[in-house]
């Protein structure tokens, strides 16, 4: 007992001097790498973001690395986002049950449309660049008795035109099985260096998020997550999910709600929906999610374990 709550304590305290650092809409644009904040996960979108104390598959790297401790198989998944504004966004994920824990490994990239160059008299040369992100991923977890705990290690590099930038960092979680209906988890991320272009150096975009796991039935679960992000507002997001099986084929329908961006981009912002296709192993996943004006955003995955 008393090893469990050292170790709860330490992780909890952990974030105290950097809630002094902001943690609020007035720190808006002050941080960098705005690509950690993507939900890069499909059934992580579909369910609001809601995704802290979900766990059970390789979308636990982006929202809570202790999630991983649920894996009990081998698993790949490839993921593809069709953004607004001609941006796309893939990952390709690996995680692997072994006898000290769970690991896993994944790079994500995002990239858009070519940018036309301007010179200082605006007048178009004919070129064009292309901005992109890259995200390197090695995680792990393990459990202690009813309590998880998952870090990730990670390295960030931002490209734009000739310049360049990199930036180490790591995420913490936990989750705790409280009863037979409930878990709850707490993540720390973006924890690092900064981004540093050419003569400015951003910050990492620091989050930390509290959340539980309400199992209703077998089928039927719901979740929510509170999130304090150093540079904007806390947000609440909120999601669930119903799962059922037709002989060899499972089916998933997910939904979600977040309402930190509703201000920002209109009321159908914090909105979401998903499902699932699975036969055999294999899985194929979509998430819908709106961003009012900026109009919508289509995330695809297929995923496949090899227990099953």
């Amino acid at each position: 007992m008393k090893i469990k709550t050292v170790l709860l304590a330490a992780f909890l305290l952990m974030p105290g001097a950097a809630l002094k650092a902001g943690f609020s809409e007035d720190y808006a644009g002050t941080t960098g790498g705005q690509f950690l904040k993507l939900a890069k996960g499909v059934r992580q979108a579909g369910m609001g973001e809601a995704y802290c104390a979900a766990g059970g598959n390789l979308d636990s790297i982006y929202a809570n690395p202790a999630g991983l401790g649920y894996i009990s198989d081998y698993q790949v998944s490839a993921m593809h986002t069709s953004w607004f504004e001609e941006i796309y966004y893939q990952n390709l994920s690996v995680g692997a049950p072994t006898a000290i824990g769970v690991t896993a490994l994944s790079v994500n990239y995002l990239s858009m449309s070519g940018i036309e160059k301007y010179n200082r008299y605006r007048v178009a040369m004919g070129e064009k660049y292309r901005p992109h992100d890259l995200i390197l991923y090695l995680s792990y977890a393990n459990s202690i008795k009813e309590n998880l705990f998952g870090v990730n290690l990670f390295m960030i590099n931002s490209v734009i035109e000739d310049e360049s930038a990199s930036a180490f960092g790591v995420d913490l979680g936990y989750i705790r099985r409280v009863n037979e209906y409930i878990d709850a988890g707490v993540s720390i991320q973006n924890i690092g260096t900064e981004l540093r272009f050419m003569n400015t150096s951003d910050p990492m975009p620091l989050n930390i998020k509290a959340g539980f796991k309400y199992r209703i039935s077998d089928s039927f679960i719901m979740t929510a997550d509170l999130n304090f992000p150093r540079d904007y507002e806390s947000g609440l997001n909120i999601g669930a999910e119903y799962s059922y099986s037709i002989e060899k084929v499972g089916l998933s329908a997910r939904a979600g709600y977040r309402t930190r961006p509703v201000s920002a981009h209109g009321d159908l912002s914090g909105l979401s929906m998903g499902g699932q296709v699975g036969y055999r192993g294999f899985s194929l996943d979509y998430a819908w999610v709106p961003y009012g004006d900026l109009s919508s955003t289509h995330r695809f995955s297929l995923s496949y374990r090899f227990g099953e």
